[in-house]
């Protein structure tokens, strides 16, 4: 305590706002770090689910003569990964 008193007080408030600062930038920094990466590994996971859609859609169809396009197989495989895997589980079972 006699530490704190020996500081003038524009070193007091220097000293209050660094902390401040601190604890309002910190978590601040932290969150859109981990935000960025978890946007990043979305994304990724998001590309690797699409292509294992593409290329399952894209043989089923060959292998049962199903009509269609590659182009329709690419923009379902991008925009609805899930459900071009569950419509080929679901052409499979019969």
């Amino acid at each position: 305590m006699q530490e704190l008193n020996s500081h003038t007080s524009l070193q007091r408030i220097c000293l209050l706002t660094f902390v401040t600062t601190l604890w309002i930038c910190v978590p601040v920094v932290l969150f859109f770090q981990l935000y960025a990466l978890s946007s990043a590994i979305f994304a990724v996971s998001w590309i690797i689910e699409s292509i294992v859609a593409f290329e399952l859609r894209r043989i089923t169809r060959r292998r049962y003569s199903i009509e269609g396009s590659e182009v329709e197989d690419v923009f379902a495989s991008l925009f609805f990964p899930s459900c071009v895997t569950a419509q080929v589980l679901r052409h499979l079972r019969g």
